[in-house]
């Protein structure tokens, strides 16, 4: 017969499947069907990989159905079908501390693009008289228009997959420029 199949826990969207480990007792291959094909899809082996794989589509249930058709020896085994819970998965901002800085008019500082999700972030500036976060077009960086208390917020809103990550506030003091002593000839 088949022998057990997959997790009873709830997996997070974007975490390692389980593990497709069925096996006939006639020792021949198994292979896998899917009756769930919007939320997960078993992929065959192939190439460089020797087993058989679940690919997380969407969050719900995946339902597997492990079957081995027989050969002139065994006839079909019966079919097992096993299911899991396909969950939205967590994502983080890795928007580091952003240091207290001498204003530079020109100098740009490059900030994340993406949550840990690979998920597009969104800045804003709370106080764009002092610096604004931009897209350049290929991706954002910290603009600064002068000296003051700088604050940006990056925030990325989640998905059908995915949770919203928990905004990330930072703030900064950026410096007047020190002139030197003056010079009366």
């Amino acid at each position: 017969g088949v022998g057990p199949l997959l997790t009873e826990a709830d997996v997070p969207f974007g975490a390692a499947p389980p593990e497709l480990t069925a096996t006939a007792s006639s020792g021949l291959p198994v292979s896998y069907e899917i009756s769930t094909p919007t939320i997960c899809e078993a992929l065959a082996p192939g190439g460089l990989v020797t087993t058989w794989r679940l690919r997380l589509l969407n969050v719900g249930t995946c339902t597997v159905v492990a079957t081995q058709a027989g050969n002139a020896v065994y006839e079909r085994a019966p079919s097992v079908e096993r299911s899991f819970t396909i969950v939205k998965g967590s994502q983080t901002i890795g928007l580091g501390v952003l240091t207290d800085r001498a204003f530079d008019p020109i100098g740009r500082q490059a900030l994340p693009r993406y949550s840990s999700a690979s998920l597009p972030l969104n800045y804003s500036g709370l106080t764009s008289n002092v610096c604004n976060p931009e897209f350049n077009g290929a991706g954002f960086e910290l603009r600064v228009y002068m000296p003051g208390t700088c604050t940006i917020r990056a925030e990325q809103y989640g998905t059908s997959t995915y949770h919203a990550a928990d905004a990330v506030t930072r703030t900064f003091e950026v410096f007047k420029l020190q002139q030197t002593p003056l010079i009366f000839d």
